[in-house]
């Protein structure tokens, strides 16, 4: 019998799972079975797959959505590690060799995931996959970290393609909630954090094909969507066994992370009064995020998301307009920093120019930056940095020194 069963849940994919199916058979490590659960697929999948049939096991079925194409694939699967792999992304050819190693040498871990690159419907880099992420590397020493991670909102990155973990502790979880069809990855993880530990791989060995951002903001603010992970919230609360106490914070930090992202959400969407009353029901939970460097980071960082995935200031500048002006009365004191907003984000696309070697748009987002807000110019980072840029790196660091001398 194979040791890792790959399971690919394929619905419409014609266009991609044949490339999906090349990276799973790719693998440098060769003890694998290759499981393709055709969900009702109404495209050309099966043809597409023609070629690969003497070395996948096919499974047809009706559609049963993506948690029955996954509880199909299951069922089926011979292996001792489950790895799963959506019909439109990509592994890298060592993914699944570095994470058997992990599960093989930590009999306590549970599952293994990596980190994602994002690609868009072309598969060429998109704007918004930045760096891999390197959060929660390693193995985490207490199994209920990871819960409270999850309970806070923290996906497993990659979502399905990026985890493999150990069948049996899968089975005794629960398989895949087929009543789900959002956030059935981050409600399966849940339960299966409370049997052991979870690693994250730090190295990005998948491509994550990123579609229809809209779609997703659409979902996201919808207040009717927000009740499906409360479910989830109060499934996994009844197999918490920790402090009681511990489980009503929890439960309210994650809580207020929904709310916080149907806020973000409805307002990239232009819904300024429903995002009002989300952003208020979010502080009524976490009551620290009304404090203003929170209010600033939270627009901010939508805001650059917007930049990147846009590649348009215009924007990610009218979306902090909105933003701040979506504020409810218990914070709308922190609306006079959008300024200070604008000028952190024509910073940041500076670094980012400076990053490419594009010195002279370094430099004109820097001037963007300082006319934004005259507040940048009090920070000493943003003007070395501005120094080093206009007269050099040598400059740049005698100025700090000086600085540093004059305020001993």
């Amino acid at each position: 019998m194979p040791k890792v069963s790959v399971i690919i849940p394929s619905y419409n994919s014609e266009k991609t799972v044949p490339l999906t199916v090349e990276s799973a058979l790719a693998q440098t490590y060769k003890d694998i079975e290759v499981i393709v659960v055709d969900d009702g697929s109404t495209d050309g999948t099966r043809q597409a797959l023609a070629p690969y049939m003497d070395r996948i096991r096919y499974i047809p079925q009706e559609n049963k959505k993506h948690s029955g194409a996954r509880n199909t694939g299951v069922k089926a699967a011979q292996g001792q590690y489950l790895a799963f792999l959506d019909s439109d992304d990509l592994w890298l050819p060592e993914k699944i060799e570095r994470q058997v190693a992990v599960l093989d040498q930590n009999p306590d871990v549970v599952l293994v995931a990596c980190v994602a690159r994002y690609i868009d419907q072309e598969g060429n880099p998109a704007r918004s996959s930045g760096r891999p992420v390197e959060r929660y590397s390693g193995v985490v020493e207490e199994p209920s970290s990871w819960t409270r991670r999850l309970f806070l909102g923290d996906a497993v990155p990659g979502g399905g393609s990026s985890a493999m973990v150990r069948r049996d502790a899968l089975l005794q979880a629960g398989m895949f909630d087929e009543g789900l069809d959002y956030a059935e990855d981050w409600d399966t993880w849940m339960r299966v954090s409370f049997l052991g530990k979870f690693v994250l791989i730090p190295d990005a060995l998948l491509l994550f094909r990123v579609s229809d951002w809209e779609r997703k903001l659409r979902r996201e603010a919808s207040n009717e969507l927000i009740t499906r992970p409360l479910r989830l919230l109060e499934k996994a609360s009844a197999l918490w066994q920790g402090d009681p106490q511990e489980l009503r914070e929890l439960r309210a930090q994650g809580t207020a992370v929904l709310w916080r992202r149907a806020a973000l959400a409805s307002i990239q969407m232009g819904q300024l009064e429903q995002a009002r009353e989300q952003y208020a029901k979010m502080l009524a939970l976490s009551p620290a995020w009304a404090a203003p460097q929170k209010v600033l980071e939270m627009g901010l960082d939508r805001a650059r998301l917007i930049y990147q995935e846009y590649d348009d200031m215009a924007r990610a500048e009218g979306y902090l307009r909105d933003y701040f002006a979506a504020l409810p009365p218990a914070v709308e004191g922190c609306r006079d920093m959008l300024s200070q907003a604008r000028g952190w984000l024509w910073y940041g696309r500076a670094l980012d120019a400076a990053q490419d070697g594009d010195r002279g748009a370094a430099r004109s987002y820097w001037i963007k930056a300082a006319f934004a807000s005259a507040k940048m110019l009090s920070n000493r980072g943003f003007l070395s940095q501005g120094v080093e840029w206009f007269l050099g790196r040598t400059l740049a660091g005698w100025l700090r020194g000086h600085s540093k001398g004059s305020h001993a």
